[in-house]
């Protein structure tokens, strides 16, 4: 366990080092309102990725390994492909209203098209890259998902800048490319080992009932969740210049280098967790649960310490002189995400559980706290608002599910 563990936190460090090299190239050669934009579009388009793949992400994550071990590859592609229509009309449902409330003109400059078809493919890619990590292995995942997408990306925008110049376009297509090449590669996967398993699978049938039980918590959880993301980088831009924008999803992103020990803990335990709370053994969940938050926390303080130095040293070289202004949001949100990490997969593990209404409930407190701080005090006080909006989101919906998960699951330490 440990050793795979981990080799899992390699992949995850390699893939989180990889996309905050994509993001720190893009920052550096993009102009600050190119940069903007482009980071405005992929918020966008991480979002509606989430709003439209309807849970799906959560809902393989819990649903695979139980239909695994029971050998029910006909209903996991049967499964899929109900959630890959839901996402094609919500991602076009979204787009429609995304356009009709747009106060940055994205779509003047970014195509609806574009952005739409990025929906697609990553709503796709979540969805698939979920189902191959509990059906195949969390390695073939994480490489997919966490590897080979931003080195692609990476080597498609530096091949378009030397070649063709850069700007806004280059980083949208390397964007696009990496998103396609990655939902093809993942396609593959799923398809090749769904296909071997199904001849020895017992032909189901889907209940409607327990489809909808499970998957309509998990999709109202996973939106909430958005109030305390990726939403925050829209909301901003309505009150803020476009650069702003860039400046803070610049460190939103650099601050899940601090929480990866966290998402490498999530890959490895939510197959467990779930097979775990189906056999009501509450005990062994408590114990790994102790365990991720003491060594993933340390882990994190660590890695968030040794970030905030690599900025503060490196203004003016590799980090844009035009971000220097805004350090202090960096350490607000980082701190977030260091506790964010003590607390452990408390968020997980009611999801695996069945309990994610209580997940829901939490998210949704600390999201419309988070938005409220936003709206109230971005326009008086800047970035800084927005980061402190976070960490106190933070802090909130992490103290409600750590009480939940005890309340629920019947375990005390």
């Amino acid at each position: 366990m440990t050793r795979r563990i981990i080799f899992s936190g390699f992949l995850m460090a390699g893939g989180r080092g990889l996309n905050f090299i994509l993001l720190l190239v893009f920052a550096y050669y993009l102009p600050a309102r190119d940069f903007g934009y482009f980071s405005l579009m992929v918020s966008v388009v991480t979002v509606g990725a989430v709003v439209a793949q309807f849970g799906g992400q959560n809902f393989f994550l819990k649903e695979t390994p139980i239909l695994k071990d029971e050998g029910d590859y006909d209903r996991i592609f049967k499964l899929v492909s109900i959630f890959f229509s839901l996402s094609l009309i919500m991602s076009f449902l979204y787009i429609v209203i995304f356009g009709a409330v747009d106060k940055k003109d994205l779509f003047e400059e970014i195509s609806p098209v574009v952005i739409f078809f990025s929906i697609v493919c990553l709503c796709f890619l979540l969805i698939l890259v979920s189902v191959v990590r509990c059906l195949v292995d969390v390695y073939v995942a994480q490489t997919i998902e966490m590897i080979v997408r931003p080195a692609l990306a990476l080597a498609v925008f530096l091949m378009l800048m030397i070649f063709f110049g850069g700007g806004l376009d280059a980083a949208v297509n390397a964007y696009v490319s990496s998103l396609i090449f990655c939902l093809l590669l993942a396609l593959a996967t799923f398809l090749f080992f769904v296909i071997k398993g199904r001849n020895n699978s017992d032909k189901s049938e889907i209940g409607t009932k327990p489809f909808l039980i499970v998957a309509a918590p998990i999709y109202f959880l996973a939106i909430a969740r958005l109030l305390t993301g990726e939403l925050s980088p829209l909301v901003i831009s309505g009150y803020l210049p476009v650069e702003d924008v860039g400046v803070f999803r610049f460190f939103m992103q650099l601050s899940l280098i601090v929480a990866f020990p966290l998402a490498v803990l999530n890959y490895y335990m939510a197959p467990k967790l779930s097979l775990l709370a189906s056999k009501k053994k509450n005990e062994e969940i408590w114990r790994m649960m102790r365990l991720a938050s003491v060594y993933g926390g340390a882990v994190a303080l660590s890695v968030f310490a040794v970030s905030a130095f690599f900025l503060a040293a490196n203004y003016g070289s590799y980090i844009p002189s035009h971000f220097s202004s805004s350090y202090q949001v960096y350490l607000v949100v980082g701190l977030s995400q260091v506790i964010n990490v003590f607390f452990g997969p408390v968020g997980l593990l009611l999801v695996m559980s069945g309990h994610a209404w209580g997940s829901f409930f939490a998210v949704i407190v600390a999201g419309v706290v988070n938005i409220v701080i936003i709206v109230a005090c971005v326009p008086l006080f800047g970035l800084i608002a927005a980061a402190l909006a976070m960490l106190i989101s933070t802090i909130l919906w992490n103290g409600i599910m750590y009480f939940l998960s005890i309340k629920m699951m019947g375990v005390r330490e």
